[in-house]
């Protein structure tokens, strides 16, 4: 029996640069946002995970990063995939571990919102008709 389970978690806060030379290892350590995503993946240091029985130790079978397509984003993802080389570099060595989702944005000029991701357009779209039209 196969088990299926997806956990999503919004990172909050200030994701640290392990390879920034001012951030000390101690900053890196008591960073929630790192320790989090540690504890959730359940990671650990100078382990082989290209080795199966020891990948199986991971929580979960991939790790997805979904970002906006903005420079935020963008910026969000490599700190991400930068922090996991920084870590156990042999995590991006197993095919199909990380991966990623750009998020679509749509743009409101008639309410002039910033931005709208798009899983959420559709409602966005019936609010707008509803306050504007009544309907």
């Amino acid at each position: 029996m196969v088990v299926s389970v997806v956990v999503r978690y919004p990172l909050r806060g200030k994701f640290l640069n392990p390879r920034d030379s001012g951030v000390k290892s101690e900053k890196i350590a008591s960073n929630k946002c790192i320790q989090d995503l540690i504890k959730i993946l359940g990671l650990r240091r100078h382990i082989d995970y290209r080795d199966e029985k020891v990948f199986k130790t991971l929580r979960y079978g991939h790790c997805m990063i979904m970002a906006d397509q903005d420079n935020d984003g963008s910026h969000i993802k490599g700190l991400v995939i930068n922090f996991l080389h920084w870590y156990n570099h042999t995590l991006l060595k197993v095919p199909g571990y990380v991966r990623w989702r750009l998020l679509h944005l749509v743009r409101s000029w008639l309410l002039d919102c910033a931005r709208v991701p798009f899983e959420h357009a559709r409602s966005f779209g019936v609010a707008l008709r509803r306050a504007f039209f009544g309907w």
